[in-house]
């Protein structure tokens, strides 16, 4: 079918779709409806899945992007969302029993998103004995509803791992892990494993730090930002010892603090809150005036100064390596990788040479730019092309030389957009640390 028809079809369907009446429907036809839209639902992650598909495909040609960029630049999704239907392609694949299950509408894209995070860390004869296993994973992901799916995988998962073990000690050790990520409500979350003897030791260590605040503050549970915390008190004191754990041992391997890098409008810095006042970790999160002020009273300051187009400051070629200041620099115009819809926090990107350091290229900041992993790979092997402009948009180019996308950096942006409105001085962003 040609890709007007498919077009056309879609189109089609959507608008019947969004135009039925169900003001009249009673309990019966409401299931009877609902049950027809899970189908419908499915149908279409299918379609999204055989796309993904067709699209990682041409990309290995050269020819456009992958799934991950297509489905973050034209389904009007987040990245980590694109991510995780990205993600499906690499199941089908793997499992194709799975996939015919898929297109035939007796699981959808949830059971898949199962599988992907049951089998994230599963590799060597555990995954093999898994891919043996195809068959009866698809039945029950079929028959099953997606929690008990999940529970039954998980099981078969770990008695996979434990058939297929490393007798070795050491094999234990590689299983503990930890990763850390910020949610939506702007806090910090932790999740992770570790093996017995790790758990035991930090287990020990946070119980003793835990009880030694506990006596210092004679009961009461004062976090460290003057909040009381009384719903759980035992968590509150938990999280506290940690940080008290960290602080010490950046202490002890003669760090005289744990670094936090704060980025503070000079205006509010100095003068206070105003309409559009930036205050807010390196990577975005807003941090009250009052809480930087405090952190400010023991702190290095580091100036960095931009004009109303975003161009800082200038180093030249003396070092390939971007300086402590120049990553300052880009930490004030990003909380990201600034690719077009990525949402990798800027302290997991490396600093990309737009014009490379072997053809010339200087380590100014009109030539850097913070690119995660994956982006980076896709500039240097990937055949795709970025162009930065001297207002620091970035324009991203596909390995067949189309121009794909447009962006620039997001804390720049919004800071535009403040100081655009206001009378204030434009050009002065302090980064404390």
């Amino acid at each position: 079918m040609a890709s007007s028809s498919v077009a056309s079809a879609l189109g089609s369907v959507i608008n019947a779709v969004a135009g039925c009446d169900i003001s009249g429907l009673g309990p019966d036809e409401l299931e009877v409806v609902a049950g027809l839209v899970r189908h419908g639902q499915r149908a279409f992650e299918a379609l999204l899945v055989r796309v993904s598909c067709r699209s990682d495909a041409l990309a290995a040609e050269g020819i456009g992007p992958g799934a991950a960029e297509l489905l973050v630049g034209h389904g009007e999704v987040s990245a980590s969302q694109a991510r995780v239907e990205a993600a499906r392609v690499g199941v089908i694949e793997s499992l194709p029993a799975v996939g015919a299950g898929l297109s035939a509408r007796r699981l959808g894209g949830e059971h898949l998103d199962v599988i992907a995070r049951a089998t994230r860390n599963l590799a060597g004869p555990a995954l093999g004995a898994l891919r043996a296993l195809e068959a009866e994973v698809a039945e029950r992901a079929g028959r099953l509803p997606v929690d008990s799916f999940s529970r039954w995988l998980r099981r078969m998962v770990s008695k996979l791992r434990d058939e297929h073990s490393d007798p070795d000690a050491s094999a234990e050790e590689r299983v503990s892990e930890l990763r850390y990520w910020k949610g939506r409500d702007g806090m910090g979350r932790f999740e992770g494993r570790l093996d017995p003897l790790k758990f035991e030791a930090l287990v020990a260590a946070l119980e003793a730090e835990r009880s030694a605040l506990a006596r210092a503050a004679n009961g009461s549970t004062e976090t460290s930002d003057g909040l009381v915390e009384v719903v759980n008190e035992d968590q509150a004191l938990n999280a506290e010892a940690l940080f008290g754990l960290v602080t010490q041992a950046s202490r002890r391997s003669g760090s005289s603090r744990a670094h936090i890098t704060l980025v503070v409008d000079a205006e509010t810095a100095l003068r206070g809150p105003h309409g559009c006042s930036v205050s807010e970790t390196c990577s975005g999160a807003p941090v009250a005036v009052e809480t930087m002020r405090r952190f400010a009273c023991d702190a290095v300051i580091r100036k960095v100064v931009i004009n109303r187009h975003g161009v800082p400051i200038d180093v030249g070629r003396q070092q390939r390596t971007a300086t402590a200041g120049q990553w300052e620099a880009l930490r004030a115009l990003h909380t990201t990788c600034a690719w077009y819809g990525c949402d990798r926090p800027i302290d997991w990107c490396q600093a990309h040479h737009i014009d490379t350091w072997e053809d010339l290229g200087p380590t100014d900041m009109d030539n850097l730019v913070p690119l995660c992993s994956r982006h980076h790979h896709l500039v240097h092997e990937g055949g795709w092309r970025i162009e930065l402009l001297a207002d620091r948009t970035l324009r991203h180019y596909r390995p067949d030389g189309v121009h794909w996308r447009t962006s620039q950096p997001d804390r720049l942006t919004d800071w535009l957009d403040g100081i655009n409105q206001s009378d204030l001085e434009p050009g002065r962003v302090a980064s404390w640390r």
